[in-house]
């Protein structure tokens, strides 16, 4: 259906902005699941820059913004993981 192209869209496609409720509960769930995997340290790991990491972080977070709540309560997670990330690949 239309509703579900639009929500693989909006979630894979950055030119595509979530505009149903459900694309918006998709985008949100995908960018909780890299706050909260660790995905970020992988990253690093892989040998990715610094600045490519730290944005997909802030992109994580701007994305929970069509759900204020969740991003209010998701703020000092994210904020975290910015400062975690700069630690980590001191150590690699």
């Amino acid at each position: 259906t239309k509703e579900a192209l639009h929500c693989v869209r909006a979630h894979r496609n950055r030119d595509v902005i979530p505009k149903t409720l459900e694309a918006k509960a998709v985008t949100v769930a995908d960018s909780l699941s890299h706050i909260s995997n660790g995905v970020y340290l992988a990253m690093i790991k892989e040998g990715q820059a610094l600045e490519k990491v730290v944005g997909k972080i802030k992109r994580d977070y701007r994305d929970l913004s069509f759900f204020p709540k969740i991003q209010t309560k998701m703020e000092n997670i994210c904020v975290a993981w910015e400062k975690i990330v700069v630690e980590y690949q001191k150590i690699l």
